[in-house]
């Protein structure tokens, strides 16, 4: 007898959104849009100093949201010809997502996905050493690119 597929399991924003701020060195927060207030709010209490942010940190910031669902990263984005993950970033291009990786547990856990990055993205992500992955999909005529990075890898 065939079992069926299991159900997928929601990403708890809260969860996530404490352990990225953890990473990043600010208070916890409950949210994306949290996170990204305090991480500002950090940048401004630096004494006035123009300080260049961590690549992370820049990339972080543009995070439209999270994935809404667990997903198992390096099999999701390298599964060929895709699945829901891929096809959710490739609906979207450019938008950057957090996603929890089924997998692996706490910092390990996270990565930040998107299809067809922006050369900002991009730059951001060749200015650092990080563990990453990458595909390519067809997608009509055209070619699109759907890139994971692990945010626990990423070093300046």
């Amino acid at each position: 007898m065939r079992r069926a597929a299991p159900s997928p399991v929601k990403a708890s924003e809260s969860v996530i959104s404490r352990m990225l701020a953890k990473m990043v060195g600010v208070p916890a927060v409950e949210t994306i849009q949290e996170l990204h207030a305090s991480m500002q709010e950090a940048l401004e209490q630096q004494d006035g100093q123009v300080v260049n942010p961590l690549p992370m940190r820049e990339l972080l910031r543009r995070a439209h949201g999270i994935y809404p669902w667990v997903a198992s990263v390096a099999s999701d984005i390298m599964l060929h010809p895709s699945s829901p993950l891929t096809e959710h970033l490739l609906a979207i291009p450019g938008e950057l997502h957090v996603v929890k990786d089924r997998e692996m547990s706490g910092s390990e856990s996270l990565w930040l996905a998107v299809a067809d990055p922006d050369a900002d993205v991009m730059q951001a992500v060749q200015s650092m050493v990080c563990r990453g992955l990458l595909h390519t999909f067809r997608v009509g005529e055209e070619l699109s690119t759907v890139i994971a990075i692990q945010l626990s890898s990423c070093q300046p």
